[in-house]
């Protein structure tokens, strides 16, 4: 089976990049289920659904109730917008293999984009407490609360958002937030973010892009 320990390790981008290898494995020796889901792992993150579909049925063949297969089927299907063909398969994955937390991520995504707001903050609980520096669940689960006009939760995870993981689309993000969450005070508040951010963030530009944005906004006559 697939140690997603690795995976983390290596990236997705990388796995992308080495999909004609996995492919030549997969080739050579078909009964290689550990690189089969390297396999379907890399042609997912290239986009190749069609050719992913018939992999994964492949590989249910050689592994029943492979867990990465069940799981990239729901990912796919959830990307598409078929959300409950999508929570059906990963509800599966997570039958087969309780302990696969980024299946129960996925699946308290899939939950957020049915508006089963309740039910996927309770599985992003669950996904944090194993992984709480996963910048990418807290950023759902600030939506979530968004979503449930629990605004002030919704800015703590944004700022977890940012800590962990700062990019332009956290830092985007966490500025939002603010604009949700303050309403009186947001543009202010924005630009101390903005402020602050030139002497964290690696990229001025974007700093100093909103900072002059809200600053505008600050001083524009109503």
């Amino acid at each position: 089976m697939l140690d997603f320990s690795e995976f983390e390790k290596t990236g997705r981008k990388i796995i992308a990049k080495n999909l004609e290898r996995y492919r030549k494995i997969v080739q050579e020796n078909p009964g290689d289920v550990s690189n089969y889901e390297y396999y379907l792992l890399s042609l997912y993150n290239n986009k190749r659904i069609d050719e992913v579909f018939i992999e994964c049925q492949k590989l249910l063949q050689l592994a029943p109730n492979d867990p990465y297969s069940y799981w990239i089927m729901g990912l796919v299907y959830t990307n598409r917008g078929h959300y409950q063909e999508g929570e059906k398969y990963l509800q599966k994955t997570l039958e087969v293999y309780p302990e696969f937390s980024h299946a129960m991520m996925d699946l308290g995504v899939n939950l957020l984009n049915q508006n089963r707001t309740e039910e996927g903050i309770i599985l992003l609980h669950k996904y944090i407490e194993l992984k709480p520096q996963d910048w990418r669940a807290r950023y759902n689960l600030s939506l979530a609360y968004f979503q449930s006009l629990k605004n002030r939760d919704g800015y703590q995870e944004a700022k977890l958002a940012w800590r962990y993981h700062k990019s332009v689309g956290t830092f985007l993000f966490l500025v939002n937030a603010y604009d949700i969450f303050s309403k009186r005070w947001s543009s202010l508040a924005a630009i101390v973010i903005a402020i602050i951010s030139i002497f964290v963030h690696n990229t001025y530009f974007l700093p100093l892009f909103v900072l002059a944005i809200r600053l505008c906004k600050v001083f524009s006559v109503n």
